[in-house]
């Protein structure tokens, strides 16, 4: 019986450490790491794919709250912890708003689950990979690569002994398959705008979501010497099952959102000058948000307030009847 993918991962879909590999330094410098605003944890992967806009996974908000920061360009996954000491190449930033297709509904298995983060500030010279043409069609057994920051060395019995890369890391041997030929685990919750996509040595895993499905080019046959904004993004890592090592992997898949199904809100979202159009209900203004908060603040406070100033009149009677008492 296949596991519920609301539930995969924590909702946070990463790769195995067998299979893949370190990924060659400064060949993905659109590769965004998405992080908690706060303690600026990695918890998803993005993409730049416009001077303003990273493309993620949409569940990914939930775990990054609707304003994480992002680290574009980053190889090593604490590349820009520190602004000042950020390596060459790296931008960090803050996402302004998140933009959801008008079908979300926060659950990943109803296919909707994309993401457009619209940036504070324009990455400027940085290399952005292509998307796809809307007449591109992938067929059953064609080879891809995954790019991330996952969970590697995972262990069933628990989060002993696992480990996170410090390196961005890259599996080449993804094969999608028609819906019909995906393996159990995920066949049953597969829909019109997802594309099953599997390998008998690598599995996506906790770290990964929001990352690309992507077809890499190779340059003069290698895919270091190749051109990244002739890489072609066809995916969005969404969710999979275990991600354990061994031969449990053979019945395995993982799911990514397919980039084709949603082009036309994507490019408009980009010709609209980089805003949020026909937007999900789960999406809300990140302004709104703050305001309803700072309003629920404010009015605790003045409960607050209100309710010292009460007691202490209460005390300042007390004293001033005993006051009055004793003098009599």
């Amino acid at each position: 019986m296949p596991a519920v993918p609301g539930t995969l991962m924590k909702h946070i879909a990463p790769l195995q450490n067998v299979g893949s590999n370190d990924a060659e330094r400064g060949r993905f410098p659109y590769m965004v790491t998405v992080k908690t605003t706060h303690a600026r944890i990695h918890k998803c992967g993005g993409v730049l794919i416009a001077p303003r806009l990273v493309l993620t996974a949409a569940h990914c908000a939930r775990e990054t709250g609707p304003n994480p920061i992002v680290h574009i360009g980053a190889y090593d996954v604490n590349d820009g912890i520190n602004i000042a000491e950020a390596p060459p190449g790296v931008e960090v930033t803050r996402v302004e708003r998140m933009c959801f297709p008008p079908a979300w509904n926060g659950n990943e298995t109803d296919g909707h689950d994309i993401a457009l983060g619209i940036l504070q500030k324009e990455i400027k010279n940085v290399a952005i990979p292509s998307l796809p043409h809307e007449n591109n069609s992938y067929g059953h057994n064609t080879i891809v690569s995954v790019l991330g920051w996952g969970l590697h060395d995972y262990h069933t019995d628990g989060m002993e002994g696992t480990r996170f890369p410090s390196s961005l890391r890259i599996a080449m041997d993804i094969a999608i398959l028609d819906h019909a030929f995906c393996p159990e685990n995920v066949k049953g919750y597969l829909k019109r705008h997802m594309i099953c996509g599997f390998s008998y040595s690598q599995n996506v895993c906790q770290g990964d979501s929001g990352g690309p499905l992507l077809i890499v080019d190779a340059g003069n046959g290698s895919y270091s010497s190749g051109n990244p904004e002739l890489d072609e993004i066809i995916g969005v890592i969404s969710f999979g099952d275990k991600c354990d090592i061994g031969l449990q992997m053979r019945d395995r898949a993982a799911v990514y959102t397919s980039v084709v199904s949603f082009l036309p809100w994507i490019r408009d979202t980009i010709s609209a000058g980089n805003k949020c159009l026909n937007s999900s209900k789960q999406e809300q203004p990140a302004r709104g948000r703050e305001s309803a908060q700072a309003r629920e603040s404010n009015l605790v406070a003045a409960v607050a307030v209100a309710v010292i100033v009460a007691v202490i009149v209460y005390i300042a009677q007390s004293l001033y009847r005993r006051h009055m008492v004793g003098a009599l």
